[in-house]
């Protein structure tokens, strides 16, 4: 079967067929009660056209299929891998999942063109938060968290999520041009910490190929960082196959590793990841993450450490997936 084929009969099986629209009461549901935004005045005039009236959702989907057919043969080679199963019979799921990488995206859009936006935002997660009375302190937090959570991953998580959200919100505050070479330093540590975060998760999961691929990316960083342009891009260089790698890396590690995959999911399906060039993909998932970690986050602690599962951890398909992006990985290091 060939990539069209695979990647069509993959959105097949998920119950992504043409025609298909949104429903504006299922997208304000989800903007007030999951990512709680209601009253976030820069997103009142955006948002509001789609409460009232269903548009299609046939471009993100086509785009998202026409990125990964694109950009991604280690995902093409897991959807080969894959096509023996069965089609999801949880179409309510699949559905709300796609509403909310609908939202997600007009947040990433945003957030990409604006920094102001981005300021606004992290200012108004940062409000939701306080309300909950979690510390500051990093050890304080992860300690509280994890009692709530029951994860010291989703814990530390977030706090290393909040130290990649305050370099990006520092680097735009730059003129256009190369970043200090500190800056360039730092987020290669930051990165290297946020797989290896991952890694040891997969490891302690049995996920030893996707370990395994997660460790050779950590061998290859960030080889220019510069901010661009009136909207203040952070532009990253790495080295060539490092991006598609990752991102099926990503994917097979969410899910297997957390319990809010029907939410996380999101930052690697919306277009402004998906289908950013190489050198945007680490700023756009990034911050990105750093938004859909918080809703899930916020979503979590307000229930009390009560998850709601619409999706299950997807264990098998895990650990097939890893076997896959291990194999794809094969000559990365000796290559770049």
């Amino acid at each position: 079967m060939n990539t069209v084929d695979l990647v069509d009969s993959a959105a097949a099986k998920l119950g992504l067929t043409g025609g298909m629209s949104t429903d504006p009461v299922l997208l304000r549901d989800i903007y007030i009660n999951t990512m709680r935004l209601d009253g976030f005045a820069p997103m009142v005039d955006l948002v509001a056209p789609y409460f009232e009236a269903p548009v299609p959702l046939d471009p993100l989907i086509e785009t998202v299929k026409a990125a990964i057919r694109k950009r991604y043969p280690a995902l093409v080679a897991t959807l080969a891998e894959l096509d023996d199963l069965a089609p999801v019979d949880d179409v309510e799921t699949v559905r709300w999942v796609l509403h909310l990488t609908f939202l997600v995206e007009l947040v990433a859009q945003q957030m990409v063109c604006s920094p102001a936006f981005m300021i606004e935002l992290h200012a108004w997660i940062g409000d939701k938060r306080a309300k909950l009375d979690l510390p500051e302190d990093f050890l304080g937090f992860v300690r509280e968290v994890r009692q709530t959570t029951d994860s010291a991953f989703e814990a530390a998580k977030i706090r290393t999520l909040d130290l990649v959200i305050n370099q990006y919100l520092s680097l735009r505050e730059l003129e256009p041009g190369p970043a200090p070479e500190r800056d360039r330093f730092r987020k290669n540590a930051g990165l290297k910490l946020n797989i290896m975060e991952a890694v040891l998760s997969d490891t302690t999961e049995g996920d030893f190929a996707n370990a395994h691929v997660g460790f050779k990316l950590t061998q290859r960083g960030v080889q220019e960082l510069r901010v661009e342009g009136e909207n203040r891009a952070v532009k990253q260089v790495l080295p060539p196959g490092w991006v598609a790698l990752y991102h099926s890396w990503a994917l097979a590690f969410i899910v297997s590793n957390v319990d809010n995959i029907d939410i996380l999911v999101t930052k690697l399906l919306v277009p402004t990841v998906v289908d950013s060039e190489p050198e945007d993909y680490l700023f756009r998932r990034g911050i990105v993450l750093w938004f859909v970690g918080n809703v899930a986050l916020l979503n979590e602690i307000d229930a009390g450490g009560q998850r709601h599962q619409r999706i299950p951890r997807l264990t098998e398909i895990a650990t097939r997936w890893g076997r896959v992006n291990l194999r794809e990985s094969d000559g990365f290091l000796r290559a770049t």
